[in-house]
């Protein structure tokens, strides 16, 4: 599907401009498709995805308080989602191993969890359709 961003504040080049970004085919495009749908971003910032190098916010939603555990595959997706509701497209994160109790302490390690559950969770697709599950 092809888009036109109209009317935000988009960084190109560089530094932030007034302008109408366009995309064909999930691509930027130098000109604006043919029936192209617009999306009115008028006072908004228009910017490519951020990139998250360190995170461990996502752990607040595996453990939301002491002995309160959220199933890693539904945590990480609700991470995922609060990370792209930011604008971040990218992101690491990690579970530290910790003196401190809770999510990080060692009696976690020696279950293997939360980690076993992630290795279970599959990426949120930023694009088109779920991918059907096999």
């Amino acid at each position: 599907m092809d888009w036109v961003i109209a009317g935000g504040e988009a960084l190109l080049n560089g530094r932030l401009a007034r302008a109408d970004v366009a995309l064909s085919g999930g691509v930027l495009a130098r000109d604006v498709p043919a029936g192209a749908r617009r999306f009115d971003a008028a006072g908004l910032l228009v910017m490519p995805g951020l990139v998250d190098i360190h995170g461990d916010a996502h752990e607040r939603q595996m453990q939301p308080r002491p002995g309160v555990g959220i199933p890693p595959a539904i945590a990480m997706r609700d991470s995922a989602a609060q990370l792209l509701a930011c604008g971040i497209t990218t992101a690491l994160l990690g579970i530290t191993l910790s003196w401190e109790p809770g999510l990080r302490g060692l009696h976690r390690r020696e279950r293997r969890a939360p980690l076993g559950g992630c290795r279970s969770a599959r990426p949120l697709p930023l694009r088109g359709r779920q991918p059907r599950r096999s």
